[in-house]
């Protein structure tokens, strides 16, 4: 009996991190579904917050036409 109830937390945990890494949890939801299982909050937040999730889109910044005219403006603080 006992191997069943590890199996069914160990079930549990894993598809709460997957549905966090899928994007189908939000940190605080997948951290009080962890808490309700048994683990502690700091592991959980390191364990969630070290792991890459697959739909967050990196958003660099690209130079564009007319951003250094804005840039001289700000440093020299003169405008046309």
């Amino acid at each position: 009996m006992r191997s069943d109830q590890s199996e069914i937390y160990l079930q549990k945990s894993l598809e709460t991190v997957t549905g966090y890494i899928r994007g189908e949890l939000n940190l605080e939801e997948a951290v009080q579904r962890l808490e309700e299982l048994g683990h502690v909050k700091k592991s959980i937040l390191k364990v969630l917050k070290d792991t890459e999730r697959n739909n967050l889109i990196n958003f660099k910044m690209k130079k564009r036409l007319g951003d250094e005219h804005l840039q001289k403006n700000e440093e020299g603080k003169e405008t046309d």
